[in-house]
């Protein structure tokens, strides 16, 4: 065969096939249906440590390099080979590298006949996936640390996507709903809620993408008044790509609130007898509030009289004249 270009000598189809082979970035082996190693290729000992002499003096080191808790699986694959002899198999499996560590193999297996030896061989392809691998992994513990942050039971938490569909929910947002957190992924949030409510939620949405800022609100849910939050999430080139929302329940905070003033409200009503000196003090004697009938009073008794709202916290003894105090 003669070399393309302008190259003069001729290279043999062997030898064209012996470059391939013998520079290839991939691991190559040719193993007899018995596993006896016909070739293997140089980049052996870079994936794992061992020279191509090493692998022909021992043609089982490649299984005696497999880790220990994969060489059941790849056992029981090697058997799948010799059930299904003519397809085309994939697994992947660690190997103990020479220096101690440990590397993911990707090995594509395809059969080989050899018409003129009426033999069938078999071609291993293995690939170092480390890399890969230690990638997937680093995302799986980002996504299950994700996961974590999200699953507060005090608070809904999502993580939406551009266009509104949700990427991520938690249990409790999946609790209020009564749908599993896998199904509500891609579905838009407001489109789960009545019109009131959803628009609003639109609108804060829309204002995250235009602004690129954080939007925080507090209002009527559909089951329980929410302190929300909405939140950029920036990739590593500083673009916009998806959207967190914290919803904290606030309505015992509403409620509380609400019951309070209407106490505060109710007190204030008792208290605020135009005839009657009134107030309210604490067990150690400090002024809690009082009404105006004692406002006059003690205006009427002192030259220089602070208001009412200076009043609260002082202890009531060092506020009347001297002659109350000592009686009291």
């Amino acid at each position: 065969m003669r070399a393309p270009g302008n190259l003069s000598y001729e290279i043999s189809a062997e030898e064209i096939y012996r470059i391939v082979a013998d520079h290839a970035i991939d691991w190559e082996e040719l193993r007899a249906s018995d596993g006896t190693l016909i070739y293997t290729s140089p980049s052996c000992e870079r994936i794992s440590g061992y020279r191509p002499e090493d692998f022909y003096a021992n043609h089982r080191l490649l299984f005696d390099r497999i880790h220990p808790d994969d060489k059941e699986m790849v056992m029981a694959h090697h058997e799948e080979i010799r059930q299904h002899p003519d397809q085309s198999h994939l697994i992947l499996f660690r190997l103990i590298h020479r220096d101690g560590g440990t590397r993911w193999i990707e090995r594509h297996t395809q059969p080989v006949f050899l018409p003129e030896r009426d033999t069938l061989v078999f071609r291993n392809s293995m690939r170092d996936i480390t890399a890969r691998k230690h990638a997937e992994f680093e995302a799986m513990r980002y996504h299950q640390t994700i996961l974590a942050l999200l699953d507060n039971p005090m608070a809904i938490a999502l993580i939406l996507n551009l266009d509104g569909s949700i990427h991520m929910a938690n249990q409790t947002f999946a609790q209020r709903f009564g749908i599993s957190q896998s199904e509500l992924v891609g579905k838009v949030p407001w489109d789960l809620l009545p019109e009131p409510v959803s628009e609003k939620r639109k609108q804060s949405f829309q204002q995250v993408l235009q602004t690129g800022q954080l939007v925080r609100y507090q209002d009527q849910g559909v089951h329980a008044f929410y302190d929300s939050i909405l939140y950029p999430i920036y990739d590593e080139n500083g673009q916009l790509f998806q959207v967190g929302v914290m919803a904290r329940d606030i309505t015992e905070i509403i409620q509380g609130k609400a019951a309070l003033e209407e106490s505060e409200a109710t007190i204030r009503s008792l208290i605020d007898v135009p005839s009657t000196i009134m107030l309210l003090l604490d067990v150690q004697g400090r002024i809690i509030t009082v009404n105006a009938a004692f406002m006059e009073m003690l205006r009427a008794a002192l030259s220089d009289t602070p208001d009412a709202e200076t009043l609260k916290g002082r202890i009531i003894w060092d506020i009347l004249p001297q002659q109350f105090a000592d009686r009291r």
